[in-house]
């Protein structure tokens, strides 16, 4: 397959399925999103409103205001609003244009039932289970709407980007955050020590839904680009998935161990490759139990909002490398030299951005000699 904005894909498709089996070739994969020119720096600055929100506020052909659930999920809006974007960027390295298909973190819920609520950046569920034994439990539901918009916004992506682009699997949840949705927070965590059985029961009614939404997915993307890519731009050429738990934070090490972690095992062996995204410092101490998964092939480490950079999680990020998982992180330009001077490359993925296309190409030149093997 060939991109039209990616005039390097070959190569970097190779380093990035090399990546999931913690090989390199000449160096680490490195994800760099800069301006293809010096005009072009306001459509990187804009990257995370055009790449992740909803569509403009006013229809693109008579120029009516829309309001937000519209913007959302109306299929033509969505992907004519963003599509435009896509060639002002230079997808330096193992970077690629791809469509994310974004209904908010975990959508899933709102497939069975739960209020989606929008703002200008994503969206969210609301709560609906009060009480566990009245709770009507729904079934798989085709004509859901927001899993409608999801589909349609799918397919007219695929067709927009053909040639051009890929098109990823929505972030559908997986780990047990779908369930803190139907429930809520403080609700679950009183449930955790009040009605543990409940709790397992529904868990496990929950992720028997996550394998039929993502299949209805792969059955589009696949025929159509012969891979699947995640929100976290991850590529393969089979079936791969970002599972994530932030709500295990507020737990013991003990407690995600007895409810979490089976749903988290359950849901990576149904795929071929999987990252786990690991969120704040309070994910930590679940770390050791991630590590011990065989089908985790992968793990994302976000710092969380206002902590330190990072440079300054070196033994956490060496931890995770000597756990034989690969390495998905993201960083601030300066600091790809010392990350690739102390960590391993084979397994390596850092995403960073450049202000040009001369530093892109020059940091991509120089990483060959900073992850050198000592």
């Amino acid at each position: 397959m060939k991109l039209l904005w990616k005039e390097d894909w070959e190569p970097a498709r190779q380093r990035l399925l090399a990546w999931w089996e913690r090989e390199v070739m000449d160096r680490p994969v490195i994800q760099i999103f800069a301006p293809r020119e010096p005009q072009d720096l306001a459509h990187l600055a804009a990257m995370p409103e055009w790449f992740l929100g909803p569509g403009a506020p006013r229809d693109l052909d008579t120029g009516e205001e829309l309001g937000l659930e519209e913007r959302w999920l109306r299929a033509d809006h969505v992907v004519r609003s963003r599509l435009p974007h896509f060639e002002h960027i230079y997808w330096a390295g193992e970077a690629f244009p791809f469509f994310f298909v974004n209904q908010g973190p975990v959508s899933l819920p709102t497939y069975l039932g739960s209020p989606r609520k929008w703002d200008e950046r994503t969206g969210w569920g609301e709560p609906i289970i009060e009480d566990y034994d009245a709770f009507r439990y729904p079934d798989f539901d085709p004509a859901n709407p927001c899993w409608q918009a999801t589909l349609e916004i799918t397919r007219a992506a695929l067709k927009a980007l053909a040639g051009k682009g890929l098109v990823s699997v929505s972030d559908l949840g997986g780990g047990g955050d779908e369930l803190v949705t139907l429930r809520g927070n403080n609700r679950l965590l009183l449930d955790l020590v009040d009605r543990p059985d409940q709790v397992k029961e529904k868990l496990i009614w929950v992720r028997g839904f996550l394998q039929r939404y993502y299949d209805a997915l792969y059955e589009l993307l696949d025929p159509a680009q012969g891979a699947t890519v995640t929100w976290l731009a991850s590529y393969f050429e089979g079936r791969t998935i970002t599972l994530q738990c932030d709500f295990s934070c507020m737990v013991s090490p003990a407690m995600f161990q007895e409810f979490f972690l089976p749903v988290i095992q359950y849901q990576a062996a149904k795929y071929d490759r999987v990252c786990y995204h690991l969120d704040g410092p309070g994910a930590i101490k679940h770390l050791d139990a991630l590590l011990a998964v065989p089908e985790i092939h992968a793990i994302q480490w976000v710092p969380g909002a206002g902590a330190k950079p990072m440079v300054e999680w070196m033994d956490l990020l060496q931890r995770i490398q000597a756990g034989g998982k690969a390495l998905h992180i993201g960083c601030n330009p300066q600091e790809v030299e010392p990350l690739m001077r102390k960590l391993k490359p084979e397994g390596l993925l850092i995403g960073t951005f450049a202000f040009s296309r001369q530093m892109a190409d020059e940091m991509l030149e120089k990483a060959k000699d900073w992850s050198a093997r000592r």
